[in-house]
């Protein structure tokens, strides 16, 4: 059943996927896998209370009977690992650490999970602005694994906080990108960084790099044009909003956006058409209808 429900998973047929990890529970009630498929189907199918309740078994799980106890301990590490997440995006920030923390003292061999987890908690800090705690176990992670790549970026937007350390944050986004050039996420977050130090243009040149390394992520194309239309690169930017728009034809800011540029660009019925288009698929929105009266625009 655990091996179906993992094909089922792949397949993204999460309600299979969640009757098989289930059934695998039934009979295997100590198999740590099973509870953590079955959260992770569960988030997938946007039940998030559900994923908190199975997870929170699986990641307490009694290992003692089961013959693969590293393949347990494992599965137990990730299931606290997505419990914290989960805590972390409703914004339950005390309990993502109290999560983590249990993790780091139950699970005190997994050496990889310890780095992840230092990790996680130094974010977390960083969200609660406990700068010293935060970069604290952020050193933490990078001693344990001196060559992670998430490690370097998130002790680099940490230091990044205090404007007295920018030139050693700049170190650590710069060393994430020799260990990691084809590595979008590495270039969007030196782009951020550079982008508050006012470094505009050099901001623009990793947004956009970050952009071609992942043309499909659609979060990463509208920085890049924002980065660009900042700039006053309008006829640039407006390749970047269209992209966008062709990732995400039923998304009204995409609209809006490309609308905004084409406004600016001065091609008035291309605008307007835009600005039609994200009405459509957000009837009734003040600033889309704004825009369009600024165009002289009132009947839609």
């Amino acid at each position: 059943m655990l091996d179906r429900g993992i094909l089922y998973q792949n397949q993204q047929d999460f309600k299979s996927a969640v009757e098989c990890f289930q059934r695998a529970i039934k009979f295997r009630p100590s198999l740590a896998v099973a509870y953590l498929n079955l959260g992770i189907s569960f988030i997938a199918l946007g039940k998030r209370q559900q994923a908190i309740e199975i997870l929170q078994v699986g990641a307490t799980l009694d290992g003692t009977a089961v013959r693969d106890r590293s393949a347990h301990d494992q599965a137990r590490s990730s299931a606290f690992l997505q419990l914290g997440a989960l805590y972390v995006e409703q914004g339950k920030l005390q309990r993502a650490l109290a999560v983590y923390r249990e993790a780091l003292s139950s699970l005190p061999t997994l050496l990889q999970q310890r780095e992840v987890l230092y990790q996680r908690i130094g974010d977390v800090f960083g969200r609660l602005q406990q700068w010293d705690e935060a970069e604290r176990h952020h050193r933490a992670a990078l001693e344990l694994q001196p060559n992670q790549v998430a490690a370097h970026l998130s002790y680099g937007i940490t230091l990044a906080r205090n404007s007295s350390r920018a030139s050693e944050a700049e170190m650590w986004f710069k060393r994430a990108l020799k260990l990691a050039p084809e590595q979008a996420s590495v270039y969007h977050h030196y782009a951020e960084f550079l982008a508050l130090q006012s470094r505009h243009h050099e901001s623009a040149v990793y947004h956009r790099r970050a952009a071609e390394l992942a043309p499909t992520d659609y979060a990463l194309v509208v920085a890049a044009a924002t980065s660009l239309r900042l700039l006053d690169r309008k006829a640039e930017a407006e390749l970047w909003y269209r992209k966008a728009v062709a990732l995400r034809p039923d998304d009204a800011h995409a609209h809006t956006n490309l609308g905004a540029i084409l406004h600016l660009l001065g091609r008035t019925n291309h605008a307007a058409a835009s600005y039609k288009d994200a009405l459509r698929l957000q009837p009734g929105d003040a600033i889309t209808l704004g825009n369009l009266a600024k165009l002289g625009v009132t009947n839609v």
